[in-house]
């Protein structure tokens, strides 16, 4: 595994304090900001140039982080919030990232597919949670990296980001590996959550994997936790085991 990561998100880490601001106005803690390792990236002009005296040309341009354009090399991460992808073993494999202006585009960044890092193959969050998960046999699936963060941040550990609205069988295999015997499925409360909570239905059921579809009165986690008293959705959500 390359050391471009570690060295990107020390660049990152830099900066912790503009993602905290944002991210402390929506009710998530500065320690659990912490723990997730969240940063920012203050400058996607000049990050390469602070990397290429350690790494080749060719680690830079095909870690995913950087595009090649005609002005030199540019990473889309510029002035977002950064928050790393690690594997089970809290190795860090990738970066997602969200924008903190409206007018930003895009909102968000998923981690592309690299040679270290498959979105279909990997759950956010799951260094964290496996503890948690393999001492209940139970998990909760989310879409998104800030709904992990944020469902964190209010004590409920045991559960990890599908990065998507569709759980793939490789992910559903990683949950059959680690003997789960129930997920929670609090895929986004829209017309692709529904559908991709239905796949997952059927997906774990293969895996003789008992699922429960959450109900929430807000579209997703993170909004939710902005909405509601952290305390009356942990005690909701604890109702179903955590």
């Amino acid at each position: 595994m390359p050391m471009i990561f570690d060295s990107l998100q020390n660049e990152f880490r830099k900066n912790k304090q503009t993602a905290n601001r944002f991210l402390i106005s929506r009710k998530i803690d500065s320690s659990t900001l912490d723990k997730f390792g969240v940063g920012y990236c203050a400058d996607g002009y000049k990050l390469a140039a602070r990397l290429d005296t350690k790494y080749t040309l060719h680690e830079i341009e095909t870690c995913g982080i950087f595009r090649k354009t005609q002005n030199g090399i540019f990473s889309p991460y510029h002035k977002k919030i950064t928050i790393p992808i690690r594997d089970y073993d809290g190795t860090i494999i990738s970066f997602a990232a969200r924008a903190t202006e409206k007018d930003q585009i895009p909102k968000y960044i998923n981690g592309c597919n690299t040679e270290f890092y498959d979105k279909g193959e990997n759950l956010f969050g799951l260094d964290l949670a496996i503890g948690q998960i393999l001492h209940t046999k139970k998990v909760f699936i989310v879409e998104g990296y800030f709904d992990v963060i944020a469902l964190h941040s209010i004590g409920i550990l045991n559960v990890v980001a599908i990065c998507s609205s569709s759980l793939t069988k490789a992910q559903a295999n990683i949950f059959a590996m680690l003997g789960v015997k129930w997920v929670g499925i609090m895929l986004d409360m829209d017309k692709a959550g529904n559908k991709g909570s239905e796949r997952a239905m059927n997906i774990l059921n293969t895996f003789k994997i008992a699922t429960k579809r959450i109900q929430m009165p807000f579209k997703d986690p993170g909004e939710w936790l902005e909405k509601v008293s952290k305390y009356n959705i942990a005690k909701e959500i604890e109702k179903y085991g955590s």
